[in-house]
């Protein structure tokens, strides 16, 4: 019919989104292969999907460079790991479960899932303890903590069915616990779609670039503007969405707000980082009550990027959705109102003030009551886990991030050209010199 009588196809493009996601994703990302050095056959690649939430249309895309005269498009057909990036949708299976919320604890200790076939995740940086509340949870993605929800919401086979209430191809999904991390292969555009659905208040949504087609004689052939259908309650997106704005406000998201000075963006946003085993798949997901934005890093043959989601994907979001919502006025996301509570991450009640705490979102009559009745000790001061490596034993450790560190190799690289020890102090004063003998 294209090539005959010909149709009329009215698309959801939005100009400005789509320009700036053609200058700034593919520079951003040859600055990081530059960074880093290149790991792989070929070029690292990166891919942007940008959707209006209330609609689910995809409004701009980039693909990644194009190596060969082909129709693959990596945004809508790659399928790659998700990595943490998927969590947030065990979150969403979980509080929809009776009495749990922000508050509520899960097992964070290591231990075996029984699940078949059993299973024993390790949580990255090798931080433990018996219990977290979800809040914490999410905002510094927890394994064990996320594995441990989707056990008590019933295994992989619910979090099979709401996936594909949510539009994934689950065919190939394993029935398996690791689900819960990200295990199964997913396109960016079906982690949009997700993501939408959290952020529209509980609709699943078709993620299509296309609004309407007409033919010659003025007929509809096609029209993806049907009602959207409900997937969970409008009081479940919104839990959700705010337990993912804690990842940007206290979490692994930070990044996303801005890095390497420059500005990332700056109003109301939720999302989850994601990297895969190896750190060979990085992955952003998140939203703007306007735009909902995946961001996904990689080589086309898998192979170790050199740095996580945290340092690449998330910054490259923030700088992204900054530039595509230039001039736009921000305005809060929309849906039930929550109360916000400083709560204890280990039990779930109201910070007593030695908690180690975390500001998590409630519908209203829900928050917790009691305080919580510990004396927590100062917690240990963290220790710098070496880059590539799980960190395990009785101090917390951090991953030195990618920026971190390029800054603190410039300034030993400074300080070394100045004569300077690398922590940047002046030298210790020269002892004074031996009184001269007397003369003769």
């Amino acid at each position: 019919m294209v090539y005959g009588a010909g149709l009329e196809v009215f698309t959801a493009l939005d100009l400005v989104a789509q320009a700036a996601t053609d200058k700034l994703v593919p520079e951003r990302t040859k600055y990081f292969q530059r960074v880093l050095g290149k790991r792989g056959e070929g070029d690292l690649q990166s891919v942007a999907v940008v959707m209006k939430p209330q609609t689910g249309n995809v409004v701009a895309l980039w693909g990644g460079e194009q190596s060969t005269h082909t129709d693959f498009n990596r945004a809508t057909q790659a399928k790659r790991q998700s990595g943490s990036s998927f969590k947030p949708l065990v979150y969403a299976l979980g509080v929809q479960l009776p009495g749990v919320t922000a508050a509520t604890t899960v097992s964070n200790a290591p231990h075996k899932f029984e699940h078949a076939p059993t299973w024993t995740p390790r949580n990255v940086g090798g931080e433990y303890s018996p219990s977290v509340c979800l809040a914490y949870g999410l905002s510094w993605s927890q394994n064990i903590a996320t594995a441990s929800l989707l056990d008590m919401a019933g295994g992989p086979e619910p979090l099979i069915q709401l996936a594909t209430r949510l539009g994934f191809d689950t065919s190939a999904f394993p029935k398996e616990m690791g689900l819960a991390l990200g295990q199964a292969e997913v396109t960016p555009l079906e982690m949009g779609k997700a993501i939408s659905a959290i952020v529209n208040g509980g609709f699943a949504v078709v993620g299509s670039p296309i609004l309407v087609a007409i033919d010659a004689s003025g007929a509809t052939r096609l029209d993806d503007r049907a009602p959207l259908e409900r997937v969970f309650t409008e009081d479940v997106a919104a839990v959700t969405r705010d337990l993912m704005r804690l990842v940007i406000e206290f979490g692994t998201g930070g990044a996303s707000r801005g890095t390497g000075g420059i500005a990332g963006y700056a109003g109301p946003a939720v999302g989850k980082t994601g990297t895969t085993d190896d750190e060979k798949d990085l992955w952003f997901v998140g939203g703007t009550p306007d735009y909902v934005g995946v961001v996904w890093l990689g080589y086309d043959t898998p192979v170790r990027i050199g740095a996580s989601a945290s340092d690449l994907a998330s910054p490259l979001w923030g700088w992204w959705m900054n530039a595509a919502t230039k001039g736009l006025p921000q305005r809060e996301f929309e849906g039930t109102p929550l109360d916000r509570r400083w709560i204890c991450t280990q039990t779930g009640l109201l910070s007593n003030g030695t908690c180690r705490g975390i500001s998590a979102p409630f519908l209203p009559g829900t928050a917790p009551k009691g305080g919580c009745p510990h004396q927590h000790p100062p917690p240990p001061p963290e220790v710098e886990c070496p880059e590539g490596e799980v960190c395990e034993g009785d101090q917390p450790h951090k991953r030195e991030s990618l920026w971190k560190r390029m800054a603190r190799e410039k300034a030993e690289a400074e300080a070394a050209a100045l004569g300077l020890p690398p922590d940047g102090q002046a030298p210790p004063p020269a002892p004074p010199l031996a009184p001269a003998p007397p003369a003769p």
